[in-house]
């Protein structure tokens, strides 16, 4: 059988975020100065993605559903990658003090004869939100070292980051994830990023850093990384490869 048919066989999962807050208006256009004050996120929920409306979001208040089970994420622990398994659909998630992110990935079971499994597709893991308390107004200057955790689908390792808020560029490195190798997070500058959550559509407007990577087993990819936080305390966001993602976040 192809891939393409057993692809066609597959159910992909249903997951949901649910945000409580209050009121607010869409931000900036990207062609604002990279410092300047954003507004906070506007958000569109599908109908069952929680409260519709909502524009400022509250890590403690957020859930995110596997089936019919529904995680809080009040109840993680910051700072430590916690795994949540539904039959083949399973997810990957790390929160901090103000962000979360979470990746997704999925075992699609083929049917055989008789109605009985006879093969599997594992398929890579997306990092399928990053979501929180988004920096309105960076600061102007500083140096900044964050530093956290890195995931794939079946390995944790580490980030740091360095930004210098005068100059507006971040820089940094991925290091203790066995299938990628070290990974370099090249040089770029800060600017206004919107972010797009493939988990229920919402849309988060941040300001951050769009970069290249270097891998030293699967070579050229790319990374995006936002800052949350009233005082930009933390950075969260993923690397994008050949083999699937990334999710990093660290905090300074």
């Amino acid at each position: 059988m192809s891939i393409h048919k057993k692809i066609g066989l597959a159910t992909f999962i249903a997951l949901g975020l649910a945000a409580c807050g209050s009121g607010g208006s869409d931000g900036p256009s990207a062609a604002a100065t990279p410092n300047a004050a954003i507004q906070p996120a506007k958000i569109e929920q599908v109908a069952n993605a929680g409260s519709a409306g909502k524009t400022v979001f509250k890590v403690n208040e957020y859930t995110i559903k596997l089936g019919e089970t529904t995680h809080k994420v009040a109840d993680m622990k910051k700072g430590e990658v916690v795994n949540w398994k539904d039959g083949n659909n399973n997810v990957r998630a790390y929160r901090q003090a103000y962000s979360v992110v979470a990746g997704k990935f999925d075992l699609f079971p083929i049917a055989g004869e008789g109605g009985k499994v006879a093969d599997t597709i594992d398929m890579p893991m997306e990092v399928a939100l990053i979501n929180g308390e988004a920096t309105q107004k960076l600061p102007t200057e500083g140096k900044y070292t964050y530093k956290g955790a890195a995931f794939g689908r079946n390995e944790t390792g580490s980030l740091t980051y360095n930004v210098d808020f005068e100059k507006r560029v971040g820089s940094g490195t991925v290091t203790g994830l066995n299938e990628t190798g070290a990974i370099e997070l090249k040089e770029a500058g800060i600017v206004h990023t919107a972010i797009t959550n493939a988990l229920d559509g919402t849309q988060v407007r941040a300001h951050g850093v769009r970069g290249e990577t270097m891998s030293e087993k699967l070579g050229r990819g790319d990374y995006n990384l936002h800052f949350f936080g009233n005082n930009a305390e933390e950075v969260a966001g993923k690397v994008m490869q050949k083999k699937g993602e990334i999710g990093i976040a660290g905090q300074r």
